[in-house]
């Protein structure tokens, strides 16, 4: 949130002045009005007001920092040198806690698509 945007233009209230109010004990967005003097003039900003004041009282849950297994990392870290070599282009493996995960293969033209789809076909075909 930008402490210094405009919410209310006829009175030149900030979201500052708002998240202040609402901080300072207003629970109301007629509290916060009446503190404010947001949306009491022509009333275009009173929805923007009232997200903002149901923003500021229940915030969003942060989130926990993801658990990494150290030792399951440097397997991935290991298997993504190794596609790297043998594809000759940039792989990155990112994991998920429940086991599951995303791999990404880049490639820069159409030729070099080709020529990794021609790679796993090999592959698959069992040459």
């Amino acid at each position: 949130m930008d402490p210094n945007r405009i919410i209310c233009n006829c009175q030149a209230v900030t979201a500052g002045a708002i998240k202040e109010a609402v901080d300072s004990g207003a629970d109301t967005v007629e509290e916060v009005q009446g503190i404010t003097g947001a949306g009491t003039v022509c009333g275009a900003c009173l929805e923007e007001v009232e997200k903002l004041v149901k923003s500021i009282q229940s915030p969003k849950p942060k989130k926990e920092p993801k658990k990494v297994n150290e030792s399951l990392e440097l397997v991935y870290r290991d298997i993504e040198e190794r596609l790297k070599q043998s594809l000759g282009t940039k792989v990155s493996i990112q994991s998920r806690e429940n086991g599951a995960g995303k791999m990404e293969i880049e490639f820069f033209s159409h030729e070099e698509l080709e020529r990794i789809t021609k790679f796993f076909m090999k592959i698959r075909q069992g040459n």
